[in-house]
């Protein structure tokens, strides 16, 4: 406003000046011209000054011109000389006459003026505007001023209301929290006060007589004994907090004892009334009712089990809270075990006496019954406890520990005096598979202390199992003696051929006779004949899968003894025992049958000699063939049988072996001269410290496969039987062979240098072609007969026609090389003449033969 104010009192000059300052010719010009708008200024002011008068206005004459002009003619309104005449007279020159130049210069001037005023006047009017802003603003400054003066009054005096409000606030809260603690304080006061008031009212009623121990209030007693010595507990620093505890823990013992003295005492009533019936019972019946037995001893004992387990429960869950719950819940157990005890141990004891009695001749059934009665007595033992307790304790476990320890010596004495493999191995498989697998996996929480025992027994059983396997392998079959009936071979095999012929033909004509007739049977006794004969014939034969019948000798009944006796301890002990302890027994075992069944073979082949000189060369080659065939047929039963056993028949043997301790002391005793200086020496050549040092026997161990033996044993035969059978058919042409073989070698040897060698054999007596023709019909002949011989033995031990022909083919091969060979020779040393002479059959010939004869 000031600035307004101060433009409005500058004049003319003093704002030309201020115009001038625009383009000033120094550098402070406020709007200097350029170059160009500098031309155009000065080209502009040119154009200006040479602009001439107006054509109104005479040169030499002046005149009025707006006189003139208003004289002359009413201007048309809107036209020039109207507007110019509204002009003029605007600016008051309507009257002035412009006669000179300097009145037009005049004239000039105050229209420049006031052209200069009319710009001017738009500013100052904004100038006027602005001015009354600036007034309006001071006012409005002014009354902010005081409104703001008066705002800080007041917020000062809102801060001082504000400070002595809080100040209030904070005084009240503090009182409030002071009488909040002090009724905390007093609350807690009561409250700790409580546990120590409670004291003469437990006291006065546990003192009561008319107190109940299976009521509700004496739960909630408990409960209360136990809070406040936990209180007293947690609270030592409280004045007489030790001598409440005392006083509450006497308490509880009160009530601890009320408890016991309730049980106890319900257990023994229980007890005696069941005795009493008993003894009752007795008198009357001289035993006790088997069917009232599980009603006398459980039903009624646990009639009171409901209130027992409400206390034995409360005891129970505070088991952890103090040592006196334990000690009174384990005297509590204690007492019913006792009574338990008293009940069945009398009645245990009798029921064994009377299963004893009853089995005597059957170890079997007794185990059997004995085991089921006390599996019985320790399933309903725990089921009786669990109405009475609700947590397991361990005197149950050892109450019948005991009680199931009189079956234990029961048993075991009839155990350990058990002969028969056939027993013992069925006691195993009951122990085992009957009461452990079939009860005792099922139950094995309640039937702990039974599995313990039964496990013991099963162990005993298993021991005298294996010592009775151990002299059945010695007696029964390392020891065996065959009598001469286990020898009758091939005879007893023929016999059982006949034997199933027969049958077999019966069968038949029974086919024939049922397809021709209806037969209605009106007699039972011809049904059973006929499921006899069945049964035998189901015995004797078993059909192969192209519906033929299989030799007798693979009844077990043709089997040798040892090896019907060794495979039916091994099945017997396979189930029986631990899989190492019968890995060991197995091998014991079969190398014991195979020795037997080795010395048996002999035997067999020895009775072709018994009859000295009257035996014949025919004879003794056929018990030859039977002793080989024999063990050969065991040897494969043993084999076959033996593989279905899920067992390794390898034991680990040891032994000390004294090769070098040998060496060492015919070292040190050979050579005294430089041993014997030696002795007293204390460096390393002394003779005694090498001596000890290289004589140290070493460890071995090997394995002994009986399996590997079996098949070692069995390959041996087979390679004896194969090679005796091939020297038994062609011995004469072996012979001959190898001697016109040595012939032709002897003659080769003599020959000097290179001199040609001439054969000669043809021309030597034993070589004659008509000798050898009648050696080679011979032994045609012979190979004709001797093959059937051979094959019937065959069919007649193996009874398998794949084993027959595996069996044989090496024998085939063996006596084609043996007519190759005399071919050979024939070839070489005989003249064509003489080869017919001859007539030697070839090898294809002579397998022809062998073949046709197999098929036969």
């Amino acid at each position: 406003m000031d600035k307004l104010a101060k433009l409005a009192t500058i004049n003319d000059d003093v704002l030309m000046n201020e115009f001038r300052k625009w383009d000033g010719e120094d550098g402070d010009a406020l709007a200097p011209l350029g170059q160009l708008q500098q031309d155009s200024f000065l080209e502009l002011a040119s154009i200006a000054s040479n602009r001439s008068m107006p054509i109104e206005v005479p040169l030499n004459d002046p005149v009025n011109v707006a006189h003139k002009v208003a004289i002359s003619t009413v201007p048309t309104p809107g036209s020039t000389d109207d507007i110019l005449s509204k002009g003029f007279s605007k600016l008051g020159l309507d009257k002035e006459k412009v006669e000179t130049a300097q009145q037009f210069y005049s004239w000039f001037g105050r229209i420049e003026e006031e052209m200069e005023k009319l710009n001017g006047e738009r500013y100052t009017q904004q100038l006027e505007v602005l001015k009354n802003y600036h007034e309006f603003c001071s006012d409005i400054n002014r009354d902010l001023k005081k409104s703001l003066q008066s705002l800080d009054k007041l917020e000062n005096e809102c801060l001082s209301v504000t400070t002595k409000t809080n100040a209030l606030h904070d005084a009240c809260e503090q009182l409030l929290s002071d009488q909040t603690h002090l009724i905390n304080l007093t609350e807690n006061i009561e409250q700790n006060l409580e546990y120590f008031i409670e004291y003469d009212s437990i006291q006065k009623y546990l003192s009561s007589p008319n107190l109940i121990v299976t009521g509700k209030n004496f739960s909630s007693t408990l409960k209360k004994i136990d809070s406040c010595m936990d209180f007293m507990n947690d609270h030592p620093s409280y004045m007489e907090s030790q001598s409440y505890f005392e006083k509450y823990k006497a308490c509880l013992m009160q009530a601890l004892g009320m408890i016991k003295s309730y049980t106890v005492k319900s257990l023994e009533t229980t007890t005696q009334s069941i005795l009493n019936r008993k003894d009752e019972s007795e008198e009357g019946t001289n035993k006790v009712v088997t069917e009232d037995a599980f009603t006398l001893y459980y039903g009624k004992f646990r009639a009171n089990a409901p209130k027992i387990k409400g206390l034995t429960e409360e005891l129970e869950s505070r088991v952890s809270k103090s040592a006196e719950y334990q000690r009174y819940l384990s005297e509590i157990h204690a007492s019913y075990f006792a009574q338990r005890e008293l009940l069945l141990a009398p009645s245990v004891t009798n029921a064994m006496n009377d299963l004893l009695n009853q089995h005597q001749k059957d170890h079997c059934a007794l185990v059997r019954s004995s085991c089921a009665f006390m599996l019985h007595v320790c399933e309903d033992e725990h089921q009786l406890f669990a109405h009475f307790f609700s947590v397991f304790s361990p005197q149950l476990h050892e109450m019948l520990i005991r009680l199931c320890v009189n079956l234990y010596d029961m048993l075991r004495p009839l155990i350990i005096h058990i002969y028969h493999l056939e027993t013992l191995a069925e006691l195993c498989m009951i122990l085992k598979t009957e009461m452990i697998d079939d009860h005792i996996q099922n139950n094995s929480e309640q039937l702990q202390a039974f599995h313990q025992v039964v496990l013991q027994m099963l162990e005993d059983v298993q021991e005298r199992l294996v010592f009775r396997a151990n002299i059945y392998v010695r007696d029964e079959i390392r020891a065996y003696n065959p009598s001469p009936g286990d020898l009758a071979y091939p005879d007893k095999l023929e016999l059982m051929e006949k034997i199933a012929l027969k049958i077999k033909m019966e069968e038949e004509n029974r086919k024939l006779s049922r397809e021709s007739f209806t037969e209605i049977r009106l007699n039972s006794d011809d049904e059973t004949d006929d499921a006899i004969n069945q049964a035998a014939r189901d015995s004797v034969f078993k059909e192969s899968t192209g519906g033929a019948y299989t030799s007798p000798a693979d009844i077990h009944g043709m089997w040798f003894p040892t090896v019907r006796r060794v495979l039916l301890c091994l099945s017997k002990l396979y189930r029986c025992i631990d899989k190492t302890i019968f890995q060991g027994l197995s091998q014991e075992a079969l190398q014991a049958c195979v020795q037997s069944l080795g010395s048996a073979s002999k035997l067999i082949i020895a009775s072709g000699k018994m009859d000295g000189k009257s035996a014949s060369a025919h004879k003794e080659s056929s018990k030859t063939i039977d002793g080989q065939l024999f063990l050969i047929k065991h040897l494969l039963i043993l084999r076959e049988q033996i593989t279905p056993f899920q067992a390794e028949f390898v034991i680990r043997e040891t032994q000390l072996d004294f090769t070098k301790t040998r060496e060492a002391a015919v070292k040190f005793v050979s050579d005294p001269r430089s041993s014997f200086p030696n002795l007293l020496r204390t460096n390393s050549q002394n003779s005694i410290l090498k001596l000890v040092v290289d004589g140290t026997p070493q460890v071995k161990e090997f394995y002994v496969d009986s399996k590997k033996d079996v098949d070692r044993q069995l390959k041996d035969v087979c390679e004896r039987f194969i090679e005796s059978q091939a020297k038994h058919f062609c011995s004469s042409l072996s012979s001959f062979i190898h001697q016109a073989t040595s012939y032709v070698e002897l003659k080769t040897d003599s020959a000097v240098g290179d001199a040609k060698i001439t054969s000669d054999l043809n021309q030597q007596h034993f070589a004659k072609p008509e000798l050898v023709h009648d050696l080679v019909s011979e032994n045609y002949r012979k190979l004709k007969v001797e093959l059937k011989k051979t094959m019937k033995s065959l069919t007649l031990y193996l009874a398998n026609k794949e084993t027959e022909q595996i069996l044989f083919k090496p024998i085939k091969m063996k006596i084609q090389q043996t007519f190759q060979d005399l071919k050979n020779i024939v070839d070489q040393h005989y003249s064509e003449e003489e080869q017919q002479i001859i007539a030697a059959p070839t090898p294809e010939q002579i397998g022809l033969l062998i073949t046709s004869t197999m098929k036969q």
